[in-house]
């Protein structure tokens, strides 16, 4: 993946040479593989000279969809396949993802999560169940003094890059979608959160799109008044003033209100005390609750 542009597999993997190192990535004949293609079980591109072209997160799709195994991931420019990946539970992967991160290694910590995704966990569940659970406990040696200012800002930075090959990775919904933006507000600068959330809404169809984290309510509210989305997230993992933080999740209700857009609302700051003042929001307590929610309104905003 890394290197070649767009999660694309090679210059042209249905050429002579490269099919065969595709197939040879995912265990099947060459043949098979065209095949497959040809069926339109396998997305294809073509480029301006009439050639086929596979992009990873086609073969990706189909074969957590048909169930076959990613013999070789490497030949895709994934990371290689640990022993056992395909069934270790989640558990011990956020372990594992917890020391590679603390430990700086990103390669090990990218393999942990792709090892995940390609054993079909869908992202919300890698959100809750292995990402997560390591923060949780990177904040809690770092907040026991265990750990340096640098390994827990390091751990992040890998993590968002993390996130970025995994949205490549991840089936592209219809461009015929509905339209989802979200971020953080002025103050709250953790965009891994927001990022997991963009994911999530994305896996559920929708055409998602963060606007960013630290975002003033006033451009934020721009941005609803321009893009028109037809479903809103928010993350909040930080505020200073809760009484502040309502007054601009209120502002942003009134800029969705004249479409009746439902906000969608989670984080680990948000209190039982800043639920009760906002009785019209939804909210999320986890990533799976924010998937459940996305595919429930997606068909009406489809409509």
């Amino acid at each position: 993946m890394h290197g070649q542009g767009e999660g694309e597999v090679g210059p042209d993997p249905l050429r002579a040479g490269v099919a065969k190192q595709v197939a040879q990535a995912i265990g099947v004949s060459e043949s098979s593989l065209k095949r497959w293609c040809d069926q339109g079980l396998i997305e294809t591109v073509r480029t301006a000279g009439g050639h086929r072209r596979l992009p990873v997160k086609a073969v990706l799709s189909f074969l957590q969809e048909s169930g076959h195994p990613l013999v070789e991931p490497e030949i895709l420019g994934l990371p290689s396949l640990t022993a056992g990946a395909g069934t270790r539970s989640l558990g011990r992967a956020h372990a594992a993802l917890c020391e590679a991160l603390i430990a700086g290694q990103e390669e090990a910590a990218r393999q942990v999560v792709i090892d995940a995704f390609i054993a079909k966990h869908p992202i919300h569940e890698l959100a809750d169940h292995v990402i997560a659970p390591a923060f949780h406990e990177i904040g809690r040696r770092w907040g026991c003094g265990d750990l340096a200012v640098y390994q827990e800002r390091r751990a992040c930075d890998i993590a968002v890059r993390i996130l970025s090959d995994l949205r490549r990775m991840t089936k592209s919904p219809p461009a015929s979608s509905a339209r989802a933006i979200g971020g953080t507000l002025e103050g709250d600068y953790y965009c891994l959160p927001n990022g997991l959330a963009e994911l999530v809404v994305r896996q559920a169809g929708w055409e998602a799109c963060s606007v960013g984290a630290n975002i003033p309510v006033d451009s934020f509210v721009q941005a609803v008044e321009q893009q028109q989305p037809q479903l809103i997230w928010l993350s909040v993992s930080f505020y200073r003033d809760a009484d502040e933080l309502v007054s601009r999740i209120q502002a942003l209700h009134q800029a969705a209100l004249p479409k009746q857009t439902p906000i969608l609302v989670g984080g680990r700051a948000i209190t039982t005390a800043i639920r009760d003042q906002l009785p019209t929001t939804a909210f999320c307590n986890s990533m799976q609750q924010l998937d459940e929610m996305a595919r429930s309104l997606i068909a009406s905003a489809s409509l």
